[in-house]
């Protein structure tokens, strides 16, 4: 292949964080890092939900999310549900980046990814995660297992590379552990635990330096757990001393976390010399690690619970021929990473993945071609044949004892078909959370309904499915749910007598050891863990209730609530934010940003409380600060619609109405029906801009997205633009007031053959003889309008006062009947007196202000709102002449019928003047 010759390393280094970094940095202890950065780009890079590092390493390696590469989680049942086994390379559904540059002709090596094993066939050397695990701490030299290595001929060559912990001298503790006395060593299970790690990370960095020099490369990707492990066993003591840690543990084990750091970067600083000028380096980290006050002794008593303690920014930086040098880059997302390598060595990127090049980090950015999927491309691959998709028994039981040792699952126990129950009810839990994390939340609600049923006081599933059932607004299902959850809940709190009964009781004598264990955690730890669970979960909960109450339209009685749990919590986060929404919701700009600031001083990361201060500052017009702020939310959150919105909305004010237009252009990609959106960039474009073609072009929904290749300019590569085109087809609105001809109107759309939205739940009666056309679900739209995409291409009766509570997200074509005022009050009146509901000559004071001001707020409301457009149709002209109408509305609708057949629809005999008893019934 004629080529020139680059080269990429990617480098992972798992729940790696800036905040420790920097200051090792300042302190001169990471020069290798410290030379990458000053040498290149850096920044945050966000994390996907759940956190949770196969799924996250293998979106990195795929480009997409894990609904569609299939790694869910840390565990799965075997193909024969005989057991679980840990997740492996055999439960990826797609290509990874060695697969694709495989099949396109380029050397790639692979060491130790997550997961990994068994090693796949690629172009180059394949090290799987099962290499560096060494299963007791005697030395054994046992052998590698089968597949550990790709080629197989050189896996003994490798094995003599693995590092066992016993082969560590002082030399290699001390720096961990300065005041560690060495005769500890054997016995002392942290002093065990650093000596582990310490080899497990010796052994990927000598076969990774191995891989580079053993056979030529294009490719190389390089992954590390030993931060994460080391964060995860040692971080609650490191500085500052928190309360609940000895003064000898502290003393003792203060500097571990930094010892990690500090190799990592020398392994880093090796690689560096063994790399030449045609190189790019990229340093990635899946998540970051809390530390400082951010920490927590408390785990969730739940499967993956470390993973509470994780940050959701990471690391990135990049190094290359064609990077930027000491610069800041923003907007990082782990699912950009495979599509931005593909870049470098131009190689198509699949349509199908989720992220984007990050072309923003070149001096001069690359040309990018696009294929639909790789998935369909035929030919060799380095994927995993048939065969060797199911794992060696004894080596699952070997990386499942250390995953539960680590926390991240449960011990399975002795109950097989239990254990998988549970494995794939967290499989489905993890599933969902996919689902709701990329705005699936139809997908997400029926497996959340499911858990729920099954496990009615888990707070997580209950937490997640009222979510789901908020974004829908279905606010009564959500309230049911939580009052369920209550009761369940509430039956887990133990008193504090059952707690020491619980810690009192006696295991049984005639149990084994491993039996007494199991015994003690199911009658001692889990009733106790699960009590103070339940206990969090409820007082969570009630931030919920709190959310539903502004979902309501009260925002008082949300802050109400939320104002009871900083009795029992007063430094609670959550509801500090919350507190922050309501006050939005109530315009107190000043309070909220207050709240918002309280949220940030704890927790820097909080985008959203980012977000909310940038619109406090906004609504105050203080609009430098505001885009300061909000420039700070997208740069921990880069895929938020609405902080690309404000953004616009801030440089509108200031002038700058190019960058505007690219903020809200933005936010369109990343969601598509995002309707206000639209309308404040079709707004700018005709009105400032004077582009009048493209705002024909996103009134109409049809901006093409590019097909072949993207552009090469930074500007039209923020992000990976959507590859769907939306649904631009109208929904065509009846309103006015009532008693205004709406009925009438309707039958004459039915009578063109549109099709009607309606439940005809409201029978035909003496005050509108031919139907009201009316559908229930319009009443909910104040605070449901999820269904309205229902209406599509339909006609739909809404009443005006509704009409302005339509979503922006979709197109409208409205017809607003008009008629003489003082008839529809007469004609109302009638109606109300023939019905019993009220007295002869009770009218309602003031009613007629209210009306036409309903109605005056029309002309300006549709102007505004760009995705919507307006026929007037006044009700006498249509009985007077109703074959001009009809040529209007037929025009208006671009429908082609006859006006003899639809002039039928306009019967004048319904119509009687306002001063007749028996008044009109349309």
């Amino acid at each position: 292949m004629n080529r020139q010759r680059k080269k990429v390393l990617l480098l992972g280094w798992d729940a790696a964080d800036w905040k420790i970094i920097n200051r090792l940095m300042d302190e001169g202890q990471m020069p290798a890092t410290k030379y990458l950065i000053e040498n290149g780009v850096m920044g945050n890079i966000s994390t996907l939900t759940p956190a949770y590092s196969p799924m996250l390493w293998t979106s990195i390696a795929t480009g997409k999310y894990a609904d569609k590469h299939g790694i869910l989680g840390f565990s799965e049942p075997t193909p024969d549900h005989s057991g679980i086994r840990p997740v492996s390379t055999s439960s990826r559904k797609v290509k990874a980046l060695w697969n694709i540059l495989t099949q396109e002709g380029y050397k790639t090596h692979v060491v130790n990814w997550w997961p990994s094993f068994p090693a796949e066939p690629v172009n180059g050397i394949y090290v799987s995660n099962m290499f560096p695990k060494i299963a007791s701490l005697p030395i054994d030299r046992q052998l590698l297992p089968d597949d550990t290595v790709h080629p197989p001929d050189l896996q003994n060559l490798f094995a003599h590379f693995r590092v066992h912990p016993l082969e560590l001298t002082a030399e290699h503790i001390l720096p961990f552990i300065p005041d560690l006395e060495m005769d500890i060593f054997k016995i002392e299970k942290k002093t065990e635990v650093v000596a582990k790690l310490i080899a497990e990370a010796s052994s990927v960095h000598a076969a990774a330096t191995l891989a580079l020099e053993q056979e030529e490369w294009d490719f190389a990707a390089i992954y590390w757990d030993t931060i994460d492990h080391f964060c995860h066993a040692f971080m609650n003591y490191s500085p500052p001393q928190m309360k609940g840690i000895k003064d000898e543990d502290y003393k003792l084990y203060k500097h571990v976390v930094d010892g990690a750091y500090r190799l990592m970067d020398m392994m880093l600083g090796r690689l560096l010399q063994m790399i030449d000028k045609n190189c790019t380096v990229i340093l990635i980290s899946d998540h970051g690690f809390k530390s400082g006050h951010l920490r927590s002794m408390h785990t969730p008593n739940e499967p993956a619970g470390p993973a509470h303690h994780h940050r959701d920014v990471g690391i990135f930086c990049a190094m290359g021929p064609d990077i930027h040098k000491d610069e800041m880059v923003y907007g990082v997302s782990l699912l950009d990473i495979a599509p931005t390598i593909l870049s470098i060595f131009g190689v198509p990127v699949g349509e199908d993945m989720d992220g984007k090049p990050l072309l923003e980090i070149f001096q001069t950015p690359p040309v990018v071609k696009t294929i639909p999927t790789w998935e369909a491309v035929p030919g060799e691959c380095g994927m995993l044949p048939d065969e060797k998709r199911d794992l060696d028994p004894a080596h699952s039981a070997q990386a499942i004892k250390q995953l539960i040792e680590l926390g991240y699952i449960e011990d399975p126990g002795k109950d097989t078909a239990e254990a998988i129950e549970k494995t794939v009810d967290e499989l489905n839990y993890n599933l969902a959370q996919v689902y709701v994390g990329t705005n699936k939340n139809s997908l997400a609600k029926p497996l959340l309904e499911k858990l729920f049923e099954k496990n009615p006081y888990r707070g997580r599933y209950v937490f997640k499915l009222v979510n789901c059932y908020l974004e829908e607004g279905l606010l009564d299902g959500a309230i049911k749910i939580i009052e369920k959850f209550k009761i369940h809940a509430s039956k887990k709190i133990l008193t504090k007598e059952q707690i020491e009964r619980a810690k009192n009781r006696k295991v049984p004598e005639i149990l084994n050891h491993k039996e007494k264990q199991q015994w003690i955690r199911e009658n001692k730890i889990n009733p106790v863990k699960e009590s103070m669970q339940a206990k969090s979960d409820l007082f969570s909960i009630k931030i919920v209730e709190g959310d539903i109450l502004l979902k309501q339209g009260k925002p008082r009685k949300a802050l109400q609530k939320y104002r009871e749990m900083e009795k029992d919590k007063p430094k609670t986060r959550k509801a500090n934010y919350q507190m922050g929404n309501a006050f939005l919701k109530l315009r107190q700009w000043k309070d909220a940003e207050t709240l918002f600031r309280n949220v940030i001083e704890f927790d820097p990361d909080h985008q959203n409380a980012w977000l909310g201060m940038g619109i406090c500052c906004y609504k105050q017009e203080r609009y430098d600060e505001a885009l300061d702020l909000l420039i700070n939310a997208a740069s921990l959150n880069f895929y938020n619609p609405v902080t690309h919105f404000n953004i616009g909305r801030v440089l509108s004010e200031t002038g700058k109405f190019e960058d505007a237009a690219n903020s809200f252009e933005t936010a369109l990609k990343i969601n598509p029906n995002f309707g206000l959106a639209r309308n404040m960039l079709i707004g700018l474009l005709e009105n400032q801009l004077k582009d009048s073609q493209k705002a024909k072009l996103f009134k109409a929904g049809d901006v093409e997205q590019p097909k072949d290749e993207f552009s090469s300019t930074q500007e039209d590569l923020i992000i990976k633009p959507s590859q769907e085109k939306t649904d631009s087809t109208p929904i065509i609105v009846v309103s006015g007031l009532p008693r205004s001809g709406t009925s009438m109107m309707m039958q004459l759309l039915e009578n063109a053959g549109i099709p009607v939205y309606t439940d005809e739940a409201r029978k035909a009666d003496e005050s509108n003889p031919k139907g009201y056309y009316e559908h229930e679900k319009v009443k909910q739209l104040v605070r449901n309008s999820k269904w309205l995409g229902e209406a599509k291409g339909k006609a739909i009766k809404i009443v005006l006062p509704l009409l302005y509570k339509i979503p922006a997200s979709l197109n409208y074509k409205v017809i607003l009947m008009k008629r003489d005022m003082e008839e529809i009050i007469e004609s109302q009146h009638r109606m109300l007196v023939n019905s019993g509901k009220i007295k002869e000559g009770t009218y309602a004071p003031g009613i007629e202000e209210i009306y036409r001001k309903y109605v005056d707020k029309m002309e300006g409301w549709a102007q505004k709102n760009k995705n919507i457009e307006l026929l007037e149709v006044d009700y006498n002209q249509a009985l007077a002449n109703p074959t001009e109408i009809i040529h209007r509305v037929t025009g208006f609708l671009k429908l082609e019928k006859d006006t003899k057949i639809l002039s039928k629809s306009i019967d004048p005999k319904l119509y009687r003047t306002k001063n007749e008893k028996n008044d009109e019934k349309i």
